[in-house]
């Protein structure tokens, strides 16, 4: 699993001072190289959708306006809020995996239970029979 940055776009004003950078990216399954197949629980469209990140780049008054800084900045910040919502997405994962895994071992319990009954259950009939 791995952040997949699908799109990166400046805006430069020079008359402002500013660069914007409009990234968007998404959650992506690494291992089979297909996005998010992994992941079919309740809620997963909205954890494997796209999400965008938009910050801007200030040029300082007393500094020369440079527009290639100015994108290196701006970018690295939109990383940042990227690398942090998906950090949120992968938390949000997690819950449901551990919820999901918590049911697999009551299911896994229940059915040492239900077999352990049944075997009790045929042990009796067989004792009837003698």
């Amino acid at each position: 699993m791995k952040v997949k940055f699908i799109s990166t776009k400046f805006h430069v004003n020079e008359e402002k001072r500013t660069v914007t950078c409009e990234m968007v990216a998404k959650l992506s399954d690494e291992i089979t190289g297909q996005d998010n197949i992994r992941f079919t629980y309740e809620g997963a469209n909205r954890i494997c959708r796209p999400f965008k990140a938009i910050t801007v780049a200030y040029c300082h008054k007393d500094d020369k306006f440079n527009e290639t800084i100015g994108k290196r900045i701006a970018e690295s910040r939109a990383k940042r809020l990227i690398y942090s919502e998906g950090k949120e997405r992968a938390k949000q994962i997690k819950r449901a995996l551990e919820a999901c895994l918590s049911e697999v071992v009551m299911l896994e319990n229940n059915m040492t239970s239900y077999k352990e009954k049944e075997i009790k259950h045929t042990q009796k009939l067989m004792s009837e029979v003698k």
